[in-house]
């Protein structure tokens, strides 16, 4: 197993032992003695120490690895094995950013601790993810079209909220919603 230029390597928590995480998002399996069963007497085995390939989730495009304890396998994110590793979090946040947006660039200084909300936004400003808003929007109930003629009542009066929501599938709320300008904003009358 040779280390990389400025390679650290650090124990993978609850894995103490047996798996190191290294600070270049690396995984190994420590060389250890197993033990095993042969004609129903126990025996300990010798299994040298390797690192381990990574697999890319073929879903969310995230490097994971397998760990094995207890003779139970479990997957784990690659990314936050790194990050439980050598980036402290003191204010207990749940998610890891990429800073640079390669899911399976795994080095530490490229990875830190933030918010749902801090990891949502970070993806909308770097361009990994759009926001969609309007009839593109998968739940939309109404097209561009049917909102801007809402708009349209809205502004003419001649119908209340709840007898437009009833005209076109929606709630009082969601008229309401377009009026106050939290929804469909982006429509122009």
């Amino acid at each position: 197993m040779e280390n990389l230029e400025n390679e650290i390597w650090k124990p993978i928590n609850g894995y103490e032992g047996k798996y190191e995480v290294s600070n270049t998002g690396r995984v190994k399996s420590l060389g250890r003695y197993i033990q095993k069963s042969r004609n129903g007497k126990p025996v300990q085995q010798w299994y040298d120490g390797f690192v381990m390939k990574n697999i890319v989730d073929a879903r969310w495009g995230y490097h994971r690895v397998y760990l094995c304890k207890d003779g139970k396998i479990k997957a784990y994110k690659l990314h936050r094995l790194v990050a439980g590793a050598f980036i402290d979090n003191p204010e207990n946040k749940p998610c890891v950013n990429h800073k640079n947006g390669i899911k399976t660039d795994n080095r530490v200084d490229n990875l830190e601790w933030c918010s749902y909300q801090e990891n949502a936004r970070h993806a909308i400003d770097t361009g990994l993810q759009t926001y969609v808003y309007g009839e593109s929007r998968a739940s939309s109930k109404l097209t561009n079209e049917q909102a801007k003629e809402i708009k349209i009542m809205l502004n003419e009066g001649v119908k209340t909220q709840k007898e437009i929501g009833e005209l076109f599938g929606v709630s009082h709320v969601a008229v309401s919603d377009i009026k106050r300008g939290v929804t469909w904003s982006h429509i122009a009358v």
